[in-house]
């Protein structure tokens, strides 16, 4: 924590920062967690928490059980608590190994704009995607309450003339393999994912004439494993995958917000 030297008339004191942050604003606090923030906002007098508990979870360094023995051993879990687990302390967000920002805020948060979703004040229209993707969000997390803004793809200009729908799925039958480290690959999805741009590559770039290749696709996987191999397999056919001039691959936090 923050801290600076003093002079008290006898010698020199930490003098710690507290309260002189006038306001903490914390964006993306659903990936947050509590460990990361908490020491900023004991120097802040007041905090404006934006996120979405619905989007990318943060990464959790703390295992469970190590939790519960650091919450026990600080008296912040009790005997009745720790019979019952974890989840008592759990939902009020502050867990080192569940926990986030965004949901401490909601849990102390005394105003709740709609009582179908999370506390706080929420931000209704959807600009950034195409209506037909953001759809599927709207139902599946927000209980249709999404104004979608930007439109569908068949509207938009240009969009259309890759003759590529704005949402589709192709299923691969491959095998998802755990590597030593933990991470997993599919070496048959990576030579299909590679293929299939290879076979679109002039194609793409024709519908899109202002843009290449890299301005066009971004392949997004959950595993650091399969990052490497889809590099691997799109440079074995010809496709750059230079970080900065090759077209974009990795994990879905890599790509948040893009």
């Amino acid at each position: 924590m923050s801290c600076r030297s003093s002079y008290d008339g006898d010698g020199f004191d930490d003098d710690y920062l507290y309260d002189t942050i006038d306001l903490l604003i914390v964006d993306e606090a659903g990936q947050t967690t509590p460990p990361v923030a908490g020491a900023a906002f004991a120097l802040a007098r007041r905090a404006l928490v934006i996120g979405d508990t619905e989007q990318i979870q943060p990464i959790w360094e703390v295992p469970g059980r190590v939790d519960a023995g650091n919450l026990r051993d600080a008296g912040l879990l009790t005997a009745e608590d720790e019979r019952a687990g974890l989840n008592p302390f759990a939902k009020s967000g502050r867990a080192a190994s569940s926990g986030s920002v965004m949901r401490v805020a909601q849990y102390v948060s005394r105003y709740h704009q709609d009582p179908d979703l999370a506390r706080g004040l929420i931000l209704y229209e959807h600009w950034r995607c195409f209506d037909e993707i953001i759809s599927y969000c709207n139902d599946l997390c927000y209980r249709g309450k999404l104004k979608p803004q930007r439109g569908r793809k068949t509207d938009a200009t240009g969009c259309g003339a890759d003759g590529l729908p704005a949402m589709g799925f192709l299923q691969v039958d491959g095998l998802c393999e755990q590597l030593p480290g933990g991470s997993r690959r599919n070496v048959a999805e990576a030579e299909t994912i590679a293929a299939w741009i290879a076979d679109r590559k002039a194609a793409l770039e024709q519908s899109y004439p202002e843009r290449r290749l890299p301005e066009i696709v971004g392949i997004v996987t959950p595993f650091a494993a399969q990052v490497e191999t889809i590099q691997a397999t799109l440079n074995s056919v010809g496709i750059d995958t230079d970080q900065g001039t090759g077209v974009a691959i990795g994990t879905v936090h890599s790509f948040q917000g893009g």
